[in-house]
């Protein structure tokens, strides 16, 4: 399900309805690219997520090196302020901690589960977003 919040920024909520093929299945990736046209993003990323407190700004094209990113980089936040690049995060038991500043049309997602929280996963992407 794809929750519009204004004109820039989109969510999806994905189960089992709404994505035919789990995380672990090789044609995730290929879904993904198919949700990344569908929403009309230039790339989408999302991190090889290790239970941590590390992540990434996405601030020029530097990491941007293929239209759909999955799990090329470790670490557990995204952030981004480039337009027509998707951020994502998955979980299960975890929590998804999404941060938007409409103003700086910057957002950022973090993938927290009980280890990344008790580290401080939400201080750390607040930090690398300061």
């Amino acid at each position: 399900m794809i929750t519009r919040v204004d004109s820039k920024l989109a969510i999806f909520f994905g189960d089992a309805a709404a994505c035919p093929v789990g995380h672990k299945d090789p044609s995730f990736k290929h879904f993904l690219d198919d949700l990344r046209h569908e929403v009309h993003l230039n790339h989408l990323v999302v991190n090889h997520q290790v239970h941590g407190t590390n992540g990434f700004f996405i601030k020029n094209n530097d990491i941007l090196d293929d239209p759909v990113l999955y799990k090329e980089h470790e670490g557990d936040y995204l952030i981004t302020n480039k337009s027509k690049t998707g951020i994502g995060v998955i979980t299960a038991d975890c929590l998804p901690i999404i941060f938007y500043a409409p103003e700086s049309s910057t957002i950022a997602i973090a993938h927290a589960g009980w280890k990344g929280s008790f580290a401080g996963i939400a201080k750390e992407g607040y930090r690398d977003w300061e």
